[in-house]
């Protein structure tokens, strides 16, 4: 029996290496792997897992005349990929082969295999949002529930001697098993996407270091002639046999600010810019320009609420931390309707200081997900799409991470910072 587990073994996580190298060139694994679920992407990852499960089903060896397989390992790893919903189809996809079959352990493998899908899935939604479930995690979920199923098997089927026997010569090696696999997929998964954020950052650096570089060639060339030219109109605008004209001029003025604005924004991308760091507390800042955010979010009829607790002092520039809060909480305003609230949250986790700022639009569109943060990338009419660049390139002064959710209900913003 050792050399049939071991060859088994080996043939299984030969499919898995196969079956990761498939779905990572797959761009529906990907949108469910960064939360851009549909039906139609849930669907095939279910279908995709409920095949494995019959492989390794059909793959299988035999202790005492009953099946043994590792048919809980597919499921688990549709759960923790896909969550609930993916794993609880894997899961009954998988059970209808089985229960085909039938056999001694009919019920408990059944209803074990279609709890397995939708226990793991449960764990990966209630986990945080923006990780994936970790190889040791896994391994210790695994060996949990294959504990739990040999329960449910005790229960379930009427001779219990029968299945004390039974359990006592497969369950260790089911545990071993399955722990393995799940364990497996999930390291080479989590290394995948550490992989693909590394790409999307050193993507969004490059045009960070272009954008700083252009910034700090021309932005005072260009401000100059700007101010003079402000200055003559604000002249001409005061002389009365202009005031026909008044709002013409006006116009050209607010035009040159809003140029002036843009390249407000290049010089905060400048890879070389120098900040002033000093001992601050962002609850304390966010406390003092909550007036000037809720005089805004009252001007677009929305509401600003504050969930603030205390949290420790940090090296920061107060007033590039305030132009992140204002970039992120100006855009949560714009994306909501009139009537919509804007919540601001600061909390300690894991060693970081948290900023969360939350809103109740419609989340981001699926096409642009990968590219939030990447400079020009927007979706406003009369935006730059520099925004959310700053705020990148402010975190990543202060040595921090941007990270974000979002959904038809809302999309949140969060900036870790390390105390």
């Amino acid at each position: 029996m050792t050399m049939d587990f071991a060859i088994y073994i080996i043939n299984t996580t030969s499919v898995i290496l196969i079956a990761i190298y498939l779905l990572a060139h797959n761009k529906f694994y990907w949108d469910v792997l960064e939360k851009r679920k549909s039906k139609k992407n849930m669907l095939y990852m279910s279908i995709f897992f409920a095949y494995f499960s019959m492989y390794v089903s059909f793959n299988n060896i035999y202790v005492n005349g009953e099946i043994f397989s590792l048919r809980h390992s597919s499921p688990i790893v549709a759960g923790f990929i896909g969550g609930p919903w993916v794993g609880l189809v894997t899961g009954i996809l998988a059970a209808i082969e089985i229960f085909l079959r039938g056999g001694f352990f009919l019920w408990p493998t059944t209803l074990g295999v279609v709890l397995a899908g939708l226990f793991s899935g449960l764990y990966a939604h209630f986990k945080k949002k923006d990780k994936l479930v970790g190889a040791a995690e896994a391994v210790y979920f695994t060996v949990a529930y294959e504990m739990f199923a040999a329960g449910l098997t005790f229960l379930i089927v009427p001779d219990f001697k029968q299945a004390l026997n039974m359990e006592g010569a497969i369950r260790l090696p089911l545990a071993i098993g399955n722990g393995v696999m799940v364990s497996m997929y999930m390291l080479i998964t989590n290394n995948l996407c550490e992989e693909r954020k590394m790409h999307i950052a050193l993507k969004r650096l490059d045009r960070l270091h272009l954008v700083g570089q252009m910034a700090a060639g021309i932005s005072h060339e260009i401000r100059n002639p700007m101010t003079t030219v402000r200055g003559y109109l604000q002249y001409f605008s005061s002389k009365e046999q202009l005031k026909p004209f008044a709002p013409q001029l006006n116009l050209m003025i607010e035009e040159l600010d809003r140029a002036n604005h843009i390249i407000s924004e290049y010089l905060s991308l400048a890879k070389n810019k120098s900040i002033n760091k000093k001992l601050a507390n962002l609850t304390d800042i966010i406390q003092h320009i909550f007036c000037l955010l809720e005089s805004d979010a009252r001007l677009a009829g929305k509401f600003i609420s504050l969930q603030l607790q205390n949290v420790p002092s940090l090296l920061l520039d107060e007033k590039e931390i305030r132009q992140l809060i204002f970039n992120l909480v100006l855009n949560g305003l714009e994306a909501m309707p009139a009537g919509g609230t804007v919540t601001i949250y600061t909390y300690v986790e894991e060693g970081h200081v948290v900023l969360a700022v939350q809103d109740e639009g419609c989340g981001i569109p699926h096409e642009m997900i990968s590219q939030i943060g990447i400079p020009f990338i927007t979706n406003k009419e009369r935006g730059t799409g520099l925004g959310l660049a700053v705020c990148y390139n402010i975190a990543e002064r202060h040595g921090g991470e941007i990270l974000f959710d979002t959904g038809p209900t809302g999309t949140t913003f969060y900036l870790f910072t390390p105390c």
